[in-house]
This record gives structure tokens, C-alpha cells and sequence, in this order.
């Protein structure tokens, strides 16, 4: 099976570029393996579709914690105090996320995005 090159282009900008990802930082990449893409068909219409776990995305966080705090006080110029506050809060928002799911395609000529949330709420 022939790979498309525009998907590896793809994951390149995704990971270099939109994750800013920094020398150190880990990173969670889970992809369909190569058996199970035949079998997937292509959603009508659409160019783009990101299919994410909250919860992952709050572990990925919080295991380059430190590296996004220096990072905000670095770029933003914020205090120690400031960057930690913002990172958790980010954490603690994701890991109410349980799926979040984000396509883009074109209906009637026109293009359009749609946003799902699957929310996992604490109980009170």
C-alpha cells in the first residue's frame, strides 16, 4: 500500500509547527496502523478530520509541564506563579474533555468546520 506524502507533510507541520513541540517535550501520536487503513473509508466531502482524547492530551501536558511553564515565562513574560496557574487550569479543563472531535470539509461550495464536544464532568 502506497502511502500519501501530504499526510506525512501533514503530521510534520502538526508536530513541528501548531504543537510547538520543544527538544525534551514528549509527545502522544495515535494512528490507525497500516492493516486497519483499508478498511476505513473516507467521510464524504471532508479534508480535514482530528479526532482527539482529552484525557491524553491533559497526560501529554502534564508530562512536559515544566517545559510549558518555562516556555510561558520565556515568551509571554509570565511570572512563575502565572504560567503554572494557566498550564493546570488547561490540564484540569482537558481531562474534562472525553472526546473532541474537529472536521472540515465543504457542503454547497462552501467551507465549513464543526466542533463536538464529548464532555466527562466531575460530579459534584
Amino acid at each position: 500500500m502506497l502511502k500519501d506524502p501530504r499526510m506525512a507533510a501533514m503530521a510534520k507541520i502538526i508536530v513541528r509547527h501548531a504543537l510547538d513541540v520543544q527538544p525534551g517535550c514528549k509527545v502522544l501520536i495515535d494512528a490507525l496502523d497500516d492493516d486497519s487503513r483499508g478498511q476505513v473509508a473516507p467521510l464524504p466531502q471532508t479534508h480535514t478530520l482530528l479526532d482527539v482524547s482529552g484525557t491524553q492530551v491533559a497526560s501529554v501536558l502534564q508530562a512536559n509541564r515544566q517545559t510549558l511553564v518555562r516556555q510561558d515565562m520565556v515568551k509571554k513574560g509570565k511570572t512563575r506563579q502565572e504560567a503554572e496557574a494557566g498550564i493546570d487550569m488547561l490540564i484540569t479543563l482537558l481531562k474534562c474533555v472525553d472526546r473532541a472531535e474537529l472536521s472540515i470539509g465543504t457542503e454547497n461550495d462552501l467551507t465549513q468546520a464543526a466542533l463536538k464536544l464529548k464532555l466527562d464532568l466531575p460530579k459534584p
